[in-house]
């Protein structure tokens, strides 16, 4: 050993190193000395990985319990693994799989082209001018093939990787048909040994124990190798499909960011692609089965003649049921990936606004929402498991029912040849082997059924449609950063109403531009019709040089901060000093922990909004591009901080002083120092120009910064002395210029004044139309119980009887409760109820009030409340029901759920505001009016009108009018309206009814 390597004896190398060292030399580097530079291991590439077998079992227990080891010492890093082959590297993976769906995407587009074609020029196959349809056999719907086609996520899987997969599944039926000779073998050794001794040949034995012996090694290779090659391949697709479907979220357009959600995206990557990876994986295992029960079959059928039919049978009828249930299983697959969609949809919505849910207590209804959902998917669940419990037991119960089928046939049959142990040992082997593919069919079915929906779920997200890259024009030759000419830009692609329209612009390099208006007046439209997210109606966009977008709310991933500043880029100390001075970072990193390298949490957890938005500041500060878009960024931080950045990095003698800046801000201190302000309202350029000769102008913008400094006064001050004097000077200059013709301040508080007034007006007016209109219906209602009033009596009858009080209980008395008493009953069979209001809750008041409306012999049940113990003496059957105790008597059953519950719906049906105590009675009527009569009629409206026409005859509410102005004229009296207003209403409802009913 030391003849092959002089400095072996200084090297701590164990013998499976020293066999791959030998093996391959290169993997191993010396230093001086003999020692490694790193762990062997750590320095093994994929050409190592795929030496022989021999070779890798020698070392691969060293480097298993070597990673062990270093993991126990230590936290390992990526250094202490080896590199990654660049075949199974992310990036050629998607390239590859991006290339060929790039080309099925063509495909699309030309249909698209052709189609377009045909509708424009060629009706009927005739072009315009033409009395002859010559086109009509070349452009043909039947005829053009290629153009029919569709895209297909399929085939582009398919011609990347199918060869591969073929030459695993050539594998995996070597080391079948290596497994099906076994049996055969095995028949030929029981017949040598059945032999007499003097009939055996000791050399055939043995060959035959040695096939039998390498057959079954070659099976274990065959087999490992088939599912190495199966299980790189389904990492692979699952590598290059996550890959695609992560570029295309970062292109798709706005219509569809609406259709998929973040959590519908996730379930895509984290589902879908690895139910593809199964099946993949497994999917050779089809071909599989067809070839064993093929050879299988064959085999039994030589051997055991017609009672392999037996067996045919049974597997004829296997084959049927999974064939069943795989279409079960596809069906009930589909609706599973819907409600789960739907429901991580709604998870990802309740997740982002759990704040609002948790301020308005919406938790409730959204778990409602959510547990509706949940119990739909596990109905479905339940579904699918059932199939699969059926599947199982028929995969279970195969092999039982292939060798009863061919022992009981061949028994029945045979009647020349004997059942010897070479045909046992031979039928019961093959089946044996036949078995393992009966019982995985099923799954794999399964499997291969679920990656073909989500490969259709992918393959769908995948065809829609992405932002019109022809939206912006990438120049390098023009005096201008941006030009838009003749702009008209929307949201919704299918739509003739721009949402940005007019738009004509003209930027230069170099120049910081201020884009200001009310809330909604499109200024971030018009940032992104800058970036090209925006659909272009008509124009142009010229853009030179690169973009770098900072937008207001801060984007921060979960990385470290030097990581997200950096963001891939290459360290340069200078520089990125430079910009953590320039975005007020310095203070706040001395302050974190582990200073630029403290990790930050999941959306910024553990950071503030103004350093979330610093830092995003600051990565776009050193990415070093050509056109800076600040959408309103500063509004995230204090009034000094963002005074700070805007003198060291957006203003004349910023960081960016040099490059071309466009401001989209509410800060109108920042105004006078900018170079051109455009000025936005209702998705147009209202103005353009520089600060002075906007103001001089008064226009839109004097306008504009006159309501902002109005709406500032009433804010708190300004903490920052320099922004305040800023302030106050442009309210000088605006009152200077709209002195003349403008508006001033008085001018604006009489007219807030006057509108004031005009609007208190109109409300206390409809208030009390409102009101009057309530007070009759409670009028009415009242009015109705009286005429259909009638006493609860029978023997057979129950009354729950309860008192309650409806109030607030004030805080600081205690237990009290300041409100009104209120007293009912209601029947439990028919539900007749009656509620009064009243005053206490002694034995007088509330038996007159039973008396008026229970007769006697009717059952009473109520709480222990003394003024109920006299009911048995007045001829009531009374039960009682003790609160304290329970709420359900045990002896007789007695209990006031009902009563109780009524309490329950009719102080929800009372007005949340505005009760009025001596309105009790008219809430009460109301309640039981719409209870009886309304609720669950054809038209509540109708139903209510005809109540009023009973209680209110219009002749005779006529008469009775005419009467009262009558005695009002010869008798003064005190003015009163209401008569005529419910002889007005009145008349108005009975006509309304009448021309109904007519």
């Amino acid at each position: 050993m030391s003849t092959f390597c002089p400095e072996f004896n200084r090297m701590t190398m164990t013998t499976a190193e020293f066999s791959m060292f030998a093996t391959h030399s290169d993997a191993v580097v010396l230093q001086k000395g003999g020692h490694y530079e790193r762990p062997f291991y750590a320095r093994l590439g994929i050409q190592q990985r795929y030496m022989t077998h021999f070779a890798l079992e020698l070392f691969v227990e060293d480097i298993a319990l070597t990673i062990v080891r270093t993991c126990y010492k230590r936290t390992i890093s990526k250094d202490d693994l080896w590199d990654q082959h660049p075949e199974l590297q992310a990036e050629s993976l998607v390239n590859d799989l991006q290339l060929r769906w790039a080309a099925q995407e063509n495909i699309k587009i030309r249909r698209r082209q052709n189609s377009s074609y045909r509708s424009q020029y060629c009706k009927n196959g005739t072009t315009p001018g033409e009395k002859t349809a010559l086109l009509k056999s070349n452009i043909s719907e039947d005829r053009d093939d290629q153009d029919r086609q569709n895209p297909s996520l399929y085939k582009c899987c398919f011609q990347l990787y199918g060869f591969e997969w073929f030459r695993g599944a050539c594998l995996k039926l070597c080391c079948d048909f290596s497994t099906l000779l076994q049996p055969l073998i095995l028949k030929l050794i029981v017949n040598e040994t059945e032999k007499p001794a003097e009939e055996r040949v000791l050399w055939y034995g043995i060959i035959l124990a040695v096939l039998l012996f390498l057959f079954g090694q070659l099976n274990a290779v065959f087999y490992i190798h088939s599912s190495q090659i199966m299980v790189t391949l389904g990492l692979k697709v699952k590598t290059a499909l996550i890959g695609v479907i992560y570029r295309k979220t970062l292109k798709v357009s706005s219509n569809v960011r609406k259709d998929y959600t973040v959590g519908e995206i996730v379930n895509l990557v984290s589902v879908d692609c690895q139910r593809i990876q199964d099946a993949f994986t497994y999917a050779h295992e089809i071909l599989s089965f067809f070839f064993i029960m093929i050879i299988g079959v064959y085999e039994l059928w030589a051997v055991m003649g017609a009672a392999t039919l037996g067996c045919l049978l049974v597997i004829a009828i296997l084959t049927c049921l999974n064939v069943l249930f795989g279409k079960l299983q596809q069906k009930y697959m589909m609706n599973i990936l819907y409600y789960k969609g739907k429901r991580c949809k709604l998870l990802n919505e309740i997740i982002f606004g759990m704040k609002v849910i948790k301020m308005y207590a919406w938790e409730p209804y959204f778990s409602k929402k959510i547990r509706a959902i949940r119990l739909k998917e596990m109905a479905i669940l339940r579904k699918i498991a059932r199939v699969t419990a059926c599947s199982l037991i028929c995969a279970s119960h195969s092999p039982f029912m292939m060798n009863f089928s061919i022992l009981l046939i061949y028994t029945l049959t045979s009647t020349t040849e004997p059942f010897n142990a070479a045909k046992a040992f031979l039928a019961l082997s093959v089946v044996n082997i036949l078995r393992f593919p009966l019982t995985m069919i099923p799954f794999v079915i399964t499997g291969v059924i679920q990656a073909f929906v989500s490969t259709k779920r992918i393959q769908q997200f995948l065809l829609t449609d992405d932002v019109n890259p022809h939206n912006v024009q990438y120049i390098t030759a023009s005096d201008y950063a941006v030009r838009i000419q003749n702009g008209s830009f929307t949201w919704e692609k299918n739509t003739d109403r721009p949402t940005l329209g007019g738009i004509n612009v003209n930027i230069l390099e170099g120049k910081i531009i201020a884009v200001v208006g009310q809330v909604g007046s499109g200024k971030s439209s018009f940032i992104a019709s800058i970036l090209g997210e925006m659909e272009k109606l008509e124009g142009e966009v010229l853009v030179k040089g690169s973009l770098a977008y900072i937008s207001q709310e801060a984007w921060i991933q979960n990385l470290t901060v030097r990581d997200n500043i950096l963001y891939g880029q290459t360290l340069n100390e200078r520089k990125y000093n430079r910009v953590i001075e320039g975005c007020c970072l310095k203070t706040d990193l001395e302050i974190l922990s582990a200073g630029d390298m403290t990790e930050i949490g999941e959306r910024g957890i553990n950071v503030s909004g103004g350093q979330k938005q610093r830092i995003n500041l600051a990565r776009a500060v050193y990415s070093n591009c050509d056109i800076y878009l600040f959408d309103d960024p500063l509004s995230a931080v204090d009034s000094h901080v963002g005074k700070d950045l805007f003198k060291k990095v957006i203003g004349p003698e910023g960081m960016l002083r040099n490059k071309t800046r466009i401001l989209v801000t509410h800060g109108v201190h920042w105004l006078p120092k900018v170079d051109e302000i455009i000025v936005m309202d209702n998705g147009r350029i209202s103005e353009q120009g520089t600060f002075q000769q906007l103001v001089q102008h008064n226009g839109p913008f004097a306008q504009f910064l006159q309501v902002y400094l109005l709406q500032d006064e009433s804010l708190d001050e300004e903490d920052d002395h320099e922004i305040s004097k800023i302030k106050d000077d442009l309210w000088d200059q605006i009152e200077v210029v709209t002195s003349d013709g403008g508006f001033t301040t008085d001018d604006n508080v009489f007219i807030q004044e006057d509108q004031e007034f005009v609007k208190h007006d109109e409300l206390s007016i409809c208030n009390q139309t409102i009101g009057d209109w309530y007070n009759y219906c409670r009028e009415v209602c009242i009015e109705i119980l009286k005429i259909d009033s009638e006493k609860i009596e029978g023997d057979s009858v129950i009354v729950e009887i309860d008192e309650s009080k409806f109030g607030k209980r004030k805080y600081h008395k205690g237990r009290q409760v300041e409100g009104q008493w209120v007293f009912g009953g209601i029947e439990r069979d028919n539900k007749k109820s009656f509620f009064a209001t009243v005053q206490n809750r002694t034995k007088e008041t509330l038996l007159k009030l039973i008396k008026d409306n229970i007769k006697p012999g009717t059952t009473i049940i109520s709480d222990c409340w003394k003024a109920y113990d006299c009911l048995g003496s007045e001829g009531f059957e009374h039960l009682k029901v003790n609160h304290s105790v329970n709420f359900v008597d045990l002896e007789t059953g007695a209990h006031t759920n009902t009563i109780e519950s009524t309490w329950r719906a009719l102080e929800k049906s009372l007005p949340k505001y505005g009760t009025v105590k001596s309105l009790y009675d008219t809430y009460f009527s109301q309640y039981c009016v719409r209870k009886k009569y309304i609720i669950g009629s054809e038209h509540p409206f109708i139903a209510f009108i005809t109540h009023i026409k009973k209680v209110y005859n219009p002749e005779k509410q006529k008469q009775t009018l005419i009467t009262t102005e009558i005695i009002t004229i010869s008798e003064p009296q005190p003015a009163t309206k209401k008569p005529r207003v419910l002889h007005e209403i009145t008349n108005t409802l009975n006509s309304s009814l009448d021309d109904f009913q007519a």
